[in-house]
């Protein structure tokens, strides 16, 4: 089968190692932002221009941006301006929750149910399905199903992304529903989409979550307390011994 390109003028150069590299695996709305940068990078744009001619969210904009940044294939200059920080951040978090709730409100209750309906035809959902309720040892809930289509169907994670999700979680004691809905979310704000990106934040998190751990265990040294001490116990005896003298 052959194809002809009828669009022969104004093109713009792709990588070929973008086509067979990074861009298999990213998010559609990120590659759109990322040709968008490429066809205007003789031109000052702002994040606002790209969302409306890309018909996203502002949002979605700087999530492909940053995602772009820790490929390591895009770099941020003066030609993509942005508002000033302190009066963007507060509408910008604000826009985000809004469009969040509005979301996930599609995946509840009976609009979730249609959704589920819908999405039981999706082999590839029913597997994570299937995947999740393997390692969370339990017959998953409408509830648990509805927060997996929202972060399947709704903020697009993949499904090897969210089975690595819940196998992390779950490894490290973590097996309500809500905080893994919790990491989800904080995986697609930071704009991963592969399995590889998000091992890479765990471990820097589990790093900070065991420095934290190291440093109180120090302090608790410092103050002769062992590992595993009633504390209650422990105050209850220094109040008797202070009123007994």
């Amino acid at each position: 089968m052959e194809y002809s390109d009828l669009l022969h003028v104004n093109a713009t150069l792709v990588a070929n190692e973008f086509l067979d590299k990074y861009m298999p695996k990213a998010n559609g709305e990120y590659v759109k932002v990322y040709l968008y940068l490429l066809k205007n990078q003789v031109n000052g744009i702002d994040i606002g221009t790209i969302a409306e001619n890309l018909s996203l969210t502002e949002g979605d904009v700087r999530r492909a941006i940053k995602y772009w940044e820790e490929q390591g294939i895009l770099t941020r200059g003066p030609k993509v301006q942005d508002k000033p920080r302190k009066e963007q951040e507060p509408k910008k978090d604000q826009d985000l929750k809004k469009e969040r709730e509005a979301l996930r409100k599609t995946y509840r209750k009976a609009e979730g149910a249609d959704v589920l309906l819908r999405l039981s035809k999706d082999g590839e959902f029913a597997q994570l399905l299937f995947v999740v309720q393997k390692y969370m040892s339990k017959i998953l809930t409408d509830t648990d199903q509805q927060v997996f289509a929202y972060l399947y169907d709704g903020l697009n994670m993949p499904c090897d992304v969210l089975e690595y999700l819940v196998e992390y979680c779950v490894q490290t004691g973590h097996n309500n529903i809500r905080y893994i809905e919790t990491v989800g979310l904080d995986w697609v704000d930071s704009g991963i989409r592969d399995v590889e990106s998000a091992k890479k934040r765990t471990k820097a998190f589990d790093s900070r979550a065991e420095e934290t751990a190291r440093k109180k265990q120090e302090k608790r040294s410092k103050l002769g307390v062992r590992s595993g001490t009633d504390y209650d116990a422990l105050i209850l005896e220094q109040v008797v011994k202070k009123m007994e003298q």
